[in-house]
């Protein structure tokens, strides 16, 4: 849900007299090399700085094609991997990935960029501070009153239902869609800001955007039947834990 215009770093290169001299570059040359990562993430690094570069380049057009991306991604997922249906609902896809493209790839950049307008000077200014702020306002005011109603108004229509049956389905998912929203975003984005270095926080927020929408595509198909822990421990289990193996 959120995306890199919540975090912006600025990488200095020292120059002049801060720059390591001849025999600084000799002694690094002369040290011994680390060992390669792993290939798998080798290869995800290298994913994340060709992403960043494509965003800066084209932003609108990655932030579509994202959208777009993620939406099917995370639907395939959620279908085959998490409820392990035998063949693909095509109907809800179609409505997941038409919602996802539009909302994710360009609804949402105006969202994230109106977030200064109404953020106090206090988190505006450090980027870490405005990444807290934005993260804050997401969750408690972008979700709740135009996120969720949105998604499951406009799937429940694309999908072919009838107004009052994406009113009652809204109705039935609000609750416990607003706890994983709490939930997952919170520790999540916690850990860009404390931990990742300015070039991975991008891609790794795509990533997260793709576990959050298996997250929301699966709590809708459930009908508030189960709670936010049962949602959290099947998507583990079903995607989390089998990925993370092939790193």
């Amino acid at each position: 849900m959120t995306v890199s215009v919540l975090a912006q770093t600025v990488r200095i290169r020292p120059c002049g007299p801060c720059a390591p001299g001849r025999g600084a570059r000799e002694t690094l040359a002369a040290s011994p090399r680390r060992a390669p990562p792993p290939p798998a993430a080798g290869m995800l690094y290298a994913l994340a700085r060709r992403g960043s570069a494509l965003w800066s380049k084209h932003p609108r057009a990655m932030n579509l094609a994202t959208g777009f991306g993620l939406g099917a991604a995370a639907d395939a997922l959620c279908q085959l991997a998490v409820q392990k249906r035998p063949e693909m609902d095509w109907t809800h896809f179609r409505a997941f990935v038409g919602y996802m493209g539009v909302y994710q790839g360009v609804v949402v950049q105006y969202v994230y960029a109106s977030y200064k307008y109404f953020l106090p000077a206090a988190l505006l200014a450090t980027p870490l501070r405005y990444g807290i702020g934005c993260t804050l306002l997401d969750s408690f005011v972008h979700c709740p009153f135009l996120y969720t109603p949105s998604y499951y108004i406009s799937v429940n229509l694309l999908r072919g239902s009838t107004w009052q049956e994406a009113v009652d389905d809204l109705r039935a998912n609000y609750k416990v869609t607003q706890q994983l929203c709490v939930c997952f975003w919170l520790p999540v984005m916690a850990c860009n800001f404390a931990l990742l270095p300015g070039n991975l926080v991008t891609f790794a927020m795509q990533v997260q955007n793709l576990i959050w929408s298996v997250i929301l595509d699966y709590t809708s198909a459930t009908m508030g039947e189960v709670d936010a822990y049962t949602v959290l421990s099947t998507i583990s289990a079903s995607v989390i834990k089998p990925v993370s193996r092939l790193c």
